[in-house]
């Protein structure tokens, strides 16, 4: 009995010092995980090369064609801007504005959606006019209204999206500067999907900034559907094969104006606006957009856009 009670309280002994030296061991291994982390995250803000911001004070900023233009450039997927200019002042943004619209629309329709055209008359400038006219009663497919409107900059297009949405079209107008102003922008308000500018209809109201239409050219890029439409080269609506669309001309290889860098892009013209464009760019394996307005003609838009592009490659290599 008397062993017994000694083998006992020996063995007691032995897990109790057993248990106790597990706990420094695992406190250890939580030690050297944490610097094993911290040496990672170390090693990986080393790797990633500063800009040399000495270099980029050196790079001449790029003379755009006249005071008055208005020009942003970002990162799409940072939203780090590179360039401003005249960024806050608010214009009008002619067609540009159709990018909100999508956004809106592409938020509430599907693909296969049948949109019916109505109140087409009541748009004095009708971009189908002269090739394969828009007639109010029409059952469209969503997937050849929106490409209509951002590829082929349809007016029609843009009030059939606002004619058909949940509420009607002043709802459709509402969900624009709601989703404006959730974006952050300052300077929109608009009054019509299209952008179109004319006193007597109350269209004059139609305002925004450069800053404001990149930080919506950003959202717009973020959504995969919306990337896939604006890069698309040339389109034909599958309802009706004489309704034909080509991207801008920075992506036509045919044009004087081509740049392999432009992804996509959406003009706008008014005569109160003048000329817009926003593009998006791969230039150093970043995507980047540009927003250029009231220019005095469309190749100014052009040159100017390639004067940035050029600017932000001699950044991005710093």
């Amino acid at each position: 009995m008397k062993y017994r009670k000694w083998i006992t309280m020996i063995c007691a002994a032995f897990m109790l010092c057993a248990c106790t030296s597990k706990q420094p061991e695992k406190k250890k291994t939580n030690t050297i995980s944490h610097t094993a982390k911290q040496k990672e995250k170390k090693n990986k803000s080393i790797s990633q090369p500063a800009l040399n911001v000495e270099k980029i004070k050196s790079i001449p900023q790029p003379a755009l064609n006249t005071e008055e233009v208005s020009a942003v450039v970002m990162d799409a997927e940072s939203g780090k801007v590179y360039y401003a200019k005249n960024e806050q002042e608010s214009r009008y943004p002619a067609s540009t504005i159709k990018l909100l619209s999508a956004l809106v629309a592409i938020e509430y329709y599907k693909d296969d959606d049948l949109l019916t055209t109505k109140n087409i008359m009541s748009l004095p400038d009708r971009v189908f006019a002269y090739t394969e006219p828009v007639h109010d009663g029409e059952q469209i497919p969503f997937k050849d209204v929106i490409r209509g409107m951002l590829l082929k900059s349809s007016n029609e297009m843009a009030l059939t999206l606002a004619e058909n949405y949940q509420g009607g079209y002043d709802a459709f107008i509402n969900a624009m500067n709601k989703k404006a102003k959730k974006l952050g922008c300052q300077k929109v308000e608009v009054s019509n999907p299209h952008g179109l500018s004319y006193a007597e209809k109350g269209w004059l109201k139609e305002t925004c900034s450069t800053k404001d239409m990149a930080l919506i050219a950003k959202a717009f890029y973020k959504n995969n559907e919306l990337r896939n439409i604006i890069s698309t080269p040339s389109y034909t609506f599958e309802s009706n094969q004489y309704r034909t669309m080509q991207n801008v001309k920075m992506t036509q290889q045919a044009s004087p104006y081509y740049d392999e860098r432009v992804i996509g892009g959406k003009t706008g013209f008014t005569n109160l606006a003048k000329r817009c464009l926003v593009t998006y760019s791969n230039v150093n394996n970043k995507t980047i957009i540009t927003v250029v307005f009231k220019e005095n003609s469309r190749e100014e838009t052009f040159t100017d856009t390639k004067k940035l592009l050029d600017y932000v490659n001699e950044v991005l290599a710093a």
